[in-house]
């Protein structure tokens, strides 16, 4: 498979000098899922924000063989789109087809088009009849899946998701989670964020694991990385948990994470 993304010796440091990634090597091939699990504040939306040219660190990075430059970053971000955490930095318009419409109108597509591919979306989402309601009135939930149909609508090739769980109740994450299984299906290629275990053994191809060095400190498989209790322990990923039983108390690592999840993925 070729390549999708490349990133070759990221670095990134804020204008207060606090380091935001530290000499970060990543390919991610064509149709495959990969989710950067990491504890807060290791630098994993900072990654996302580099690769969409939000910001810019020092390094190379090639989306789709484009290496990213001002020169090339219009072409880049047709076929690659970002989901912000929180919904309520994507949505901004008077209603879901104005938010859905901002951005194919500036690209200079026909309304008709933006229409009939804004609703295509939204039937995914299954957010059908939404369109012409506030987007700020809709719950968190469904601002998250608009906000995905909004990026869809736009058909990239890439998307890149920022903790795509991040604030939903178990229903809805559910939810979520089946949309992502119908993109992988369509050839979508995701790279995500997380520390929800749960998301990560249900879609992951591969996981990264960014370290509180902002750096990746392991990359493979999803089941190999999963079980192994001593990287996620020592990368603030599960920690000791304790349980009760009557007058004792047991210590264990916890993960938050269902064991049948990734035992029986294939």
């Amino acid at each position: 498979m070729s390549e999708a993304i490349k990133v070759g010796h990221l670095f990134y440091t804020y204008p207060d000098k606090t380091v935001g990634l530290q000499d970060i090597n990543l390919d991610v091939a064509k149709g495959e899922t990969v989710i950067i699990i990491g504890a807060n504040g290791t630098g994993k939306s900072t990654l996302l924000l580099n690769l969409i040219g939000i910001l810019r660190g020092r390094g190379e990075i090639e989306i789709l063989g484009n290496v990213l430059n001002d020169k090339n970053l219009r072409t880049i971000r047709k076929e690659m789109g970002l989901v912000f955490q929180n919904p309520d930095d994507q949505l901004f318009c008077p209603t879901v087809l104005d938010d859905f419409a901002f951005g194919p109108v500036n690209l200079g597509w026909d309304r008709d088009v933006v229409l009939q591919e804004s609703r295509n979306a939204l039937a995914l989402v299954r957010m059908e009849k939404v369109e012409s309601r506030p987007s700020h009135h809709l719950s968190f939930g469904e601002k998250k899946r608009v906000a995905i149909a909004t990026l869809l609508s736009m058909k990239p090739q890439i998307l890149l998701m920022d903790e795509p769980t991040g604030g939903l109740d178990p229903r809805s994450c559910t939810e979520l989670i089946e949309i992502l299984y119908v993109l992988k299906d369509q050839g979508k290629t995701i790279l995500a964020t997380s520390h929800d275990l749960h998301m990560v053994s249900e879609i992951a191809d591969r996981v990264c694991v960014l370290s509180e060095e902002k750096t990746i400190v392991a990359d493979g498989p999803f089941k190999e990385i999963l079980s192994n209790q001593e990287l996620l322990l020592k990368n603030n990923l599960i920690h000791q948990h304790r349980h009760r039983h009557e007058r004792f108390v047991v210590e264990h690592e916890h993960a938050h994470l269902h064991e049948h999840d990734h035992e029986n993925r294939e």
